[in-house]
């Protein structure tokens, strides 16, 4: 007798078939997530101080030391070599990639002497010869191509590849008559290929400082010191780490009158973190069904600690809190910091007057009384309304604040009343820049996801325009949305590109100068500001609706903050640790009609009233200036102490100013009666 087949239900059939689709499903993910544990993280990092027939560095070595130390620590393998000459440095090279495997992240960092020749980016070993004029291919030969480096590493596979180049430096070989060997000043710009995102200590045509001065006490470039930091920072994505760089670097490099602006090209896909999220506790469990073990939390080091602790201090005046500091952390990298800083206020207390202990505020305002020559100063209460991680740009409407919550991927609509959160959207990596416009419409500027996202006054919002570049600002009309763009998120160049707000229609605009920041529409032209570091700066016009070059106005102070009302075109900017200043442009002719000095504190935010500027120091201090006459009318402090602004936004009597906070909390600080 033969056996009959089993003959199964339809029910039997569909249990058994999604039983084996689960198991599928469990051993992929199993095998995904092994193959993700396994992935490697590999460094190699190389210092050439010591050069046989070239100018020798004196902090080269140092960089590529504490560059390792903070990669070792943030999990990677690293390989280091110092002094390297052409033979090492290929064997060196040959070891790291030889290691890599697909899938693993690899970082690459140099610091050093390199020089541009053809169009192309070299590295020099230490023995590289004397040479000038005429002898391009024999250095090309002799030294070490960075696009060769790239190749080697992106033809082993990895997930991620990371250039960090700090050899934008003078091109050391000696001028023959008029001519010299390669391009005179720093590196020139590289694709990226996808995956890779490669780093310059300074933008095309700068060069990157040493030291700040034959006498700088710190032993690392202005590059790596402002770098390192960062490095240790937690849930910092290498997008925003590299923004933040710029800023510290570039207000580094202004304290002795140099521009240097470090540049990037970025073609990663997802976010990439140098040191992960510290974890957070986790909200109860409320699935009864399944109970994971909950992952350990990293460790908090007392490196940590001392970052914290830095943080908060970094812009105190008191030398008491400095040495706290020293006896505290003394071991961490902060200590030296606080030790320079320490003896630089010693160095400044016989010349400073005494400070007079603060009156308590009688209303809610301490009032000194104004002077003839001099604006009123006063104190003021204000508010601290907390908010996601790292707020940039707000807008807002009838009843609420909308702000980018740029590191949580969102904006926040936010109560004008008290504060509180009424609702948070997903809008992509790194929201910057917000506009509302007449019909209610709110826009958000997404920086890593390259987009324009469009919130309506009532309904869902959606991704409006996607862009080919990274942005840096916005403007908007009712009839249309203008976006600064940075070509491979580099700021050698900038162009404008119009969105047509019907049906999102895009043109753009000649490519424009570098260092471009923001822009703003006024009397039907579109204004451009750059900063061109000390040696002034520059604000481009633009027909809003064709993209046509107007032309161009001139400037001998830096600016790269810029708005515009009935008066006038403003912009701001000013020399780091000296001084901020806003200077005034004639709408109609161009020319520059005013200019005020504020002292001690580089502009840091602007916004203006229908007949006031106010601007925003990098420590909080607020003036407000009468846009008709430029007269300084006011200027503010704040009871809170000393903070650093972001975005303002005035509105009849109330400004409302977003800060960066500490950690991973950002907040809204709101002053009250700020008018004269």
């Amino acid at each position: 007798m033969f056996n009959r087949p089993l003959k199964t239900s339809r029910k039997t059939e569909y249990t058994l078939f999604f039983a084996m689709v689960l198991c599928v499903t469990l051993l992929f993910v199993q095998f995904f997530t092994v193959s993700q544990a396994q992935a490697g993280k590999f460094a190699l990092v190389v210092g050439n101080d010591s050069y046989d027939n070239v100018a020798d560095l004196q902090k080269a070595v140092n960089d590529s030391q504490v560059i390792g130390e903070t990669l070792e620590s943030q999990g990677f393998t690293v390989i280091r070599g110092t002094n390297l000459t052409r033979r090492n440095m290929n064997q060196t090279i040959a070891r790291f990639t030889g290691q890599l495997q697909q899938g693993d992240e690899a970082v690459f960092f140099y610091a050093g002497h390199g020089v541009e020749i053809a169009g192309q980016n070299f590295l020099l070993p230490t023995d590289i010869p004397a040479a000038g004029a005429g002898s391009e291919d024999f250095v090309k030969s002799e030294s070490v191509a960075v696009s060769r480096v790239l190749d080697s590493i992106r033809s082993r596979g990895p997930r991620v590849s990371i250039l960090i180049l700090d050899a934008c430096r003078d091109n050391p070989f000696p001028k023959n008559g008029t001519r010299s060997l390669g391009g005179t000043r720093g590196f020139v710009g590289m694709n990226a290929p996808k995956g890779t995102f490669i780093m310059y200590s300074a933008g095309v045509g700068q060069t990157a400082l040493d030291r700040l001065s034959d006498n700088d006490p710190h032993p690392n470039s202005v590059f790596t010191r402002s770098l390192v930091p960062l490095l240790k920072t937690p849930g910092l994505p290498i997008t925003k780490l590299t923004r933040q760089l710029r800023r510290d670097v570039e207000a580094l490099a202004q304290k002795v009158s140099h521009d240097q602006r470090p540049a990037y090209y970025d073609e990663i896909t997802g976010d990439f973190f140098f040191r992960a999220k510290l974890e957070t506790t986790a909200p109860p469990n409320t699935d009864t069904t399944a109970n994971p073990p909950t992952p350990p939390k990293p460790v908090i080091t007392q490196n940590d600690n001392a970052r914290l602790a830095w943080d908060i201090i970094k812009d105190s005046n008191r030398i008491g809190d400095f040495e706290a500091f020293v006896d505290t952390f003394g071991s961490s990298f902060f200590a030296k910091l606080a030790a320079n800083r320490i003896k630089e206020l010693k160095d400044k207390v016989a010349i400073v007057k005494p400070v007079q202990p603060k009156p308590k505020p009688k209303p809610r305002t301490v009032v000194t009384p104004k002077l003839p020559s001099g604006p009123e100063v006063v104190i003021l209460p204000s508010k601290f309304w907390p908010i996601g991680k790292w707020p940039e740009g707000l807008v807002s409407d009838e009843n609420s604040l909308w702000v980018a919550e740029s590191g949580l991927r969102q904006i926040a609509q936010v109560s004008k009343t008290d504060g509180h959160i009424i609702k948070r959207i997903k809008v992509g990596r790194l929201p910057v820049d917000m506009e509302i416009v007449p019909d209610g419409t709110i826009y958000s500027l997404v920086y890593t996801s390259r987009l324009v996202w469009s919130q309506p006054k009532r309904g869902k919002g959606r991704s409006f325009a996607r862009l080919r570049h990274y942005p840096e600002a916005m403007e908007s009309d009712e009839r249309a949305i203008w976006v600064l763009v940075l070509p491979n998120g580099s700021s050698e160049s900038a162009k404008v590109v119009r969105l047509n707000r019907r049906n999102g229609d895009a043109i753009g605009s000649h490519i424009l100068p570098q260092n471009a920041s923001e822009l703003v529409l006024h009397d039907n032209v579109l204004w451009v500001v750059h900063g061109l570091g000390p040696g002034g700066g520059m604000v481009s016009k633009l027909d809003p609706d064709t993209l046509a070059d107007l032309g161009s106005v001139r400037t001998l102070d830096s600016i790269s903050k810029i708005d515009a009302n009935s008066y006038g075109v403003f912009a701001a900017g000013g020399i780091w640790n000296q001084s901020g200043v806003v200077v005034k442009f004639d709408p109609h002719t161009g020319d520059q009609v005013g200019r005020v000095t504020l002292p001690s504190q580089f502009i840091y935010s602007m916004a203006v009233s229908h007949d006031y500027v106010i601007v925003a120091g990098y420590q909080g201090r607020i003036w407000i200036i009468d846009a008709q006459d430029m007269t300084v009318r006011r200027q503010i402090d704040l009871e809170n102490g000393p903070f650093q602004p972001s975005h303002i936004l005035a509105e009849d009597n109330r400004l409302y100013i977003t800060t960066h906070g500490g950690g991973d909390q950002g907040a809204v600080v709101v002053v009250d009666n700020w008018r004269p």
